[in-house]
């Protein structure tokens, strides 16, 4: 048998014992309430100091609590040919030669299984974070200069959209300089090539309304979008950049 768990009181469903919408809880299956005031007609007290109070008139069900399993996003594999290329690409790179104990001559390596021949068949993954990330922007690269059109289709663009007054409001203006930080900052230090752009519009303020209203969206570089700025929001971004010593 399975707990069924307890939830707190609340405006659209109050306690079934003194009416309030606070304080008190109830048991998932409506049958049991732990009052916080009233102890008359109780059965005793919780380990919170509530009273309990159990309604027979309502059958007894158990609840088998819901497991939430999180979402997996399931990206496209690439073409078979394209994944057959950076797979050769990266096993001449970094090839497990430049490894020699690890992945050669030591316990486990490609000369223990009898692979004496096929030694420079295999590649050998870099050992550092700084490594692995300059070698993911070479294939990247590689990709590009061999493959351009798929590279375009799945390029690492970002788009930002804020409120229509994205370089009027002050306020608008150092959320907007601070997410460009975060994200330009995270592309320098992982060493990833990839764009952002602001996205703008003329109208109403939410770009859910735009989008309904069928308005024209569109997309200015940062220095296009930091060139708009005036007065007051250019001055908070620069203050902003300059607290953080961030330089677009």
């Amino acid at each position: 048998m399975i707990s069924v768990g307890f939830k707190r009181v609340s405006k659209r469903r109050p306690c079934r014992i003194c009416g309030k919408p606070t304080y008190c809880g109830f048991s998932r299956d409506e049958g049991t309430s732990i009052c916080m005031r009233i102890s008359a007609g109780s059965r005793g007290l919780s380990r919170n100091g509530g009273n309990i109070h159990v309604h027979p008139e309502i059958p007894f069900i158990t609840i088998r609590p819901r497991i939430q399993r999180p979402m997996s996003q399931s990206i496209p594999l690439a073409p078979l040919e394209i994944r057959d290329a950076v797979f050769r690409e990266f096993i001449r790179l970094p090839p497990a030669s430049n490894y020699m104990e690890e992945l050669v001559t030591g316990p486990g390596g490609l000369l223990s299984r009898g692979l004496e021949d096929h030694a420079t068949s295999y590649g050998g993954l870099p050992r550092t974070k700084q490594e692995r990330a300059t070698l993911a922007v070479i294939l990247n690269d590689y990709v590009s200069a061999r493959f351009p059109a798929y590279a375009q289709s799945h390029s690492g663009a970002g788009v930002i959209a804020f409120d229509a007054d994205y370089r009027t409001n002050p306020a608008v203006c150092r959320q907007l300089a601070r997410l460009i930080a975060q994200r330009l900052n995270d592309s320098r230090e992982l060493q990833i090539r990839r764009t952002t752009n602001v996205l703008c519009w003329n109208g109403p303020k939410g770009i859910d309304d735009a989008v309904r209203a069928n308005v024209r969206l569109r997309s200015l570089t940062i220095s296009e979008w930091y060139a708009t700025l005036r007065n007051e929001p250019f001055d908070e971004v620069n203050r902003f950049w300059s607290e953080i010593g961030f330089k677009p």
